[in-house]
């Protein structure tokens, strides 16, 4: 069976439970605090591709070479296409 958590849409009911130890529970909320650190990380990186700055650019598509590197939250796609069109927008301005 496939579980998912209420904050995210999953029904409040005991089909939907998961009983687990502590360890697991907190390595549960681990994952969730990971997917709000990529959110957060988009956010940042949309905001650097505005004000052009290729220091954070260049910074954040790290990051998100490693998440897809690792399958981290795949779910949620890393902005990867758009970095190219941003650079070569930066460049474009630039010369």
């Amino acid at each position: 069976m496939s579980y998912k958590p209420k904050v995210k849409g999953g029904a409040n009911d005991i089909e939907n439970g998961q009983t687990l130890c502590t360890e697991h529970n907190l390595l549960k909320r681990h994952y969730s605090q990971a997917e709000a650190g990529k959110k957060y990380f988009i956010n940042m990186y949309e905001k650097a591709v505005v004000n052009s700055d290729m220091r954070i650019i260049r910074s954040y598509k790290s990051v998100f070479n490693v998440h897809d590197e690792y399958d981290i939250n795949g779910h949620i796609p890393s902005p990867n296409g758009k970095w190219l069109i941003s650079i070569y927008k930066i460049y474009k301005i630039a010369s």
